[in-house]
């Protein structure tokens, strides 16, 4: 049976649909999920391009009365409500919305897919750029990483490279997860700004071990050549 949505979601309705989300359940995806993906959410096992699809419908009903239904403790439930800020025009809204949500991701999935598609950031990019100052400044492990996150997504730009890695510098806080994006956001820094990278590489004062893991994304691209792979070996100190 197709799904329902309702044209303005109330606790009941919402309720009922995030339960109707278990009809959707692929085991063997579930399971994958579950070595992939360490959250405190139950996770439902539904692939991603699904979860889009649901959220598109979402969006073409009154859709904030969804986003203001109180979470159920879902995984997909958190990745629909992520997704679905990419619908909201208006920034200061968007904004708002935002700061509720972050508070909702403790995985790196959640974190990095549902981010990418804000493109309501490109239009407000000085002014968003403070709120990714705070993000990064945080003690919370996730909301360091989406702030890494965002300004690989928005801001490896020729304007704002510059800026993004004097914010990578100022970073204390660090972990797994939130070194693991400051690597691949060097990464592909690289590829973008090979000479801007080299010559932050050399005056990095980073871990040693983000280091390595930077060395060995770079060294991992199909976009990079064998000899520029060989070079970056350097900085594997």
């Amino acid at each position: 049976m197709p799904l329902i949505y309702y044209n303005y979601w109330t606790n009941d309705n919402y309720q009922k649909f995030i339960k109707e989300l278990s009809k959707l359940q692929e085991k063997e995806y579930l399971d994958f999920n579950k070595r992939l993906i360490f959250t405190k959410y139950k996770m439902i096992g539904i692939r991603i391009p699904e979860l889009r699809k649901i959220t598109k419908e979402i969006s073409k009903t009154n859709f904030r009365s969804f986003l203001d239904c109180k979470t159920e403790g879902i995984f997909e439930e958190i990745f629909i409500k992520g997704v679905l800020l990419s619908y909201i025009k208006d920034y200061n809204e968007f904004v708002s919305r935002l700061n509720d949500f972050i508070n909702l991701v403790d995985n790196w999935a959640i974190c990095d897919m549902c981010i990418s598609g804000y493109k309501i950031i490109n239009k407000h990019k000085d002014k968003f750029l403070n709120n990714i100052k705070e993000y990064l400044v945080s003690l919370e492990e996730f909301k360091i990483r989406i702030g890494i996150i965002f300004l690989l997504d928005y801001y490896l730009t020729e304007e704002y490279i510059d800026e993004v890695f004097n914010l990578l510098e100022n970073i204390n806080y660090h972990s797994y997860y939130i070194d693991m994006a400051i690597a691949w956001l060097i990464s592909i820094a690289f590829i973008k700004y090979q000479e801007k990278t080299l010559d932050y590489l050399e005056k990095t004062k980073l871990d040693k071990e983000i280091l390595r893991k930077t060395v060995q994304k770079i060294r991992d691209s199909k976009r990079v050549s064998k000899e520029v792979k060989d070079y970056v070996l350097k900085y594997k100190k």
